[in-house]
């Protein structure tokens, strides 16, 4: 491989001269030239932000700018409409830190390559203006189509090659490319590039997955379980440059450093599973069998998802609500808790994933409950499924829970809602129609009615829901209770820990609106007054505000359950006693 061959993209030489390179900000600009520099096997030092100062930003401190030594550090910023802010003056800052090779400098090119990278170049030479006249690929199945109006050759139209192209060679088999590329056109100029400049992913590992890794900031191990021999090594250096070591590596049919048996006698490390929703959990079930918790000593490297939802076997589609689970035989959609006698007073529960009995290995607020119900023979019916919003818990009220015969309807949400209902299409259930088009092997369907359009305040939406459950649930003469759920993006300032708000970031930089949202429910329902003005209404928005229970924006570890479940059941205990 002659010298000529140069990298089509490249880090400006200002970064590399300096000691520390930073980052300036903590938004989705910051978090897409982080991934290109990584690409680039650029090792980032932090990132700056007073704002968020002290808590972490894709596994790398972010520091405040006067703690960056301007002698000796560059700060690197994608948005060059930063440079209007008068505080990084008297900083080295680098405007480009990732551009062109300047060495190219042709206006035509043509790309060998026409698999998935192929494409991302030929994206990156139109942004940058550059006409691509064709692909090559050694693949004759290939030979013949396009590529977005773009011919795909083979290889003998390398020696047709006008003087005003470059070629440039795609992929991690560039190497043998150039081989073949120099029998034909000798020792001309070339580039190369094997590697995907993505703005929110590093070839698939996720914004989420590393911000939530974030969490386990103190584990001193990471392995990585079902991933393939050709993977290791990618993940292993982005994992490095992020700060995240992997100690070693558990492949499911290869063996590669230490097996899954071998961590029970170890402790501080987690385990990445890794795989389609399926296999995840086919994975993570032998995991489990071996006594190893999820959330504890292992999560998910991707969240293993089908049509956005997980589909585990205890998950069915459903016409009327998108899916419901299989939880107990004589009651679909519910999770019994009790010997469900005649003579029992039932309770039904009702919310989305915070209520959902299954979620999580560890208790869920309504197993504390039930707990604390041991003596007023009771059996609670717990019908919380991950994603339901209160419309959703509306319908199911109206077709399953009624049924039932209930004494006494608990419903516990607000953050769906929230999540889904700034759309202004209540009725749209999230899932429901990937999970149609997912059903019709992809055929056309008919036209979704999704024209209903709502257009008040999400948190409107919400109450209006809980009304009609309370009127239908008074007019059968069952007790209702209807408890607006904590969320974390909504949680006081003063009183977040730094891995909390490295949490909210995320949020930010994922979905603005569902931040908003979740601070907007939380100030409606005290400027209203709810709990005043509704007497089965109550207000728990503020419940953690002095507790670091979170495990993302609404989740809560076991001691967050045991605390929701206490507030529940002060006002659960006068009903049974009355």
């Amino acid at each position: 491989m002659a010298d000529n061959l140069k990298a089509l993209y490249v880090a400006d030489e200002l970064i590399l001269r300096m000691g520390k390179i930073y980052i300036w900000g903590n938004d989705e600009a910051a978090s897409g030239l982080f991934v290109k520099l990584c690409s680039l096997y650029i090792k980032i030092d932090g990132f700056v932000s007073d704002e968020w100062k002290g808590t972490t930003f894709w596994h790398r401190p972010v520091v405040a700018l006067e703690e960056v030594d301007a002698s000796d550090s560059v700060i690197c910023i994608s948005n060059t409409e930063e440079l209007q802010r008068g505080g990084i003056l008297g900083y080295v800052v680098c405007e480009h830190p990732v551009m062109l090779n300047p060495e190219f400098d042709e206006k035509q090119a043509v790309i060998y390559g026409a698999g998935t990278i192929g494409r991302q170049v030929l994206h990156f030479l139109q942004s940058e203006e550059i006409e691509v006249l064709c692909f090559i690929d050694s693949d004759k199945v290939k030979v013949g189509s396009r590529i977005e109006d773009i011919l795909i050759k083979d290889s003998t139209y390398l020696r047709e090659l006008p003087d005003s192209a470059a070629i440039i060679e795609t992929g991690c088999f560039y190497k043998e490319i150039d081989r073949t590329v120099t029998e034909n056109i000798g020792d001309k100029k070339r580039f190369y590039w094997n590697k995907l400049l993505l703005t929110k992913y590093i070839e698939g590992i996720g914004i989420r997955t590393i911000l939530g890794i974030e969490q386990f900031s103190e584990v001193s191990r990471f392995y990585l379980y079902g991933v393939s021999p050709d993977q290791i090594e990618k993940y292993e250096v982005v994992f490095g440059l992020m700060g995240i070591q992997m100690k070693g590596v558990w492949d499911a049919s290869v063996r590669l450093g230490k097996s899954v048996e071998d961590l029970l006698y170890e402790d501080d490390y987690l385990i990445l599973v890794n795989g389609d929703a399926k296999e995840a959990r086919k994975l993570a079930g032998k995991l489990s069998a071996l006594g190893m918790c999820e959330g504890r000593e292992y999560t998910y490297l991707h969240s293993p998802a089908y049509c956005g939802h997980n589909l585990s076997m205890n998950e069915v589609l459903d016409l009327n609500l998108g899916y419901t689970y299989m939880m107990d035989k004589g009651h679909p959609g519910f999770q019994v808790l009790g010997k469900d006698k005649e003579s029992d007073y039932r309770i039904v529960l009702l919310g989305g994933s915070t209520t959902d009995g299954w979620l999580y290995e560890f208790k869920s607020w309504a197993d504390f409950l039930y707990e604390k119900c041991t003596g007023y023979h009771v059996t609670i019916f717990n019908g919380g499924i991950s994603g339901y919003t209160s419309t959703q818990e509306l319908v199911k009220l109206l077709r399953d829970v009624i049924t039932l015969n209930p004494d006494m309807i608990i419903v516990y949400d607000g953050v769906n809602d929230a999540w889904g209902n700034y759309r202004h299409k209540p009725y749209s259930f999230t899932y429901l129609e990937s999970v149609f088009l997912a059903a019709a092997g992809q055929e056309i369907l008919p036209q979704i009615n999704n024209l209903y359009a709502d257009e008040r305040e999400s948190f409107d939406i919400w109450i209006e829901n809980i009304q009609l459950m309370h009127v239908i649930a008074q007019s059968r003469g069952i007790k209702f209770l209807s408890f607006l759920q904590p969320m974390l993006c909504s949680k006081m300032k003063c009183s977040l820990t730094p891995r909390e708000k490295t949490i909210i970031r995320e949020n930010i930089i994922w979905n603005k609106e569902y931040v908003f949202e979740q601070i907007k429910f939380r100030r409606l329902a005290k400027e209203r007054g709810i709990e005043e003005v509704y007497d089965y209404m109550y207000d728990l928005s503020d419940l953690f505000d002095e507790e670091d229970v979170y495990i993302d924006d609404c989740h809560v570890y076991e001691r967050g359950n045991r605390i929701i479940a206490d507030k529940i059941w002060e006002k659960v205990r006068d009903l049974l006693v009355g």
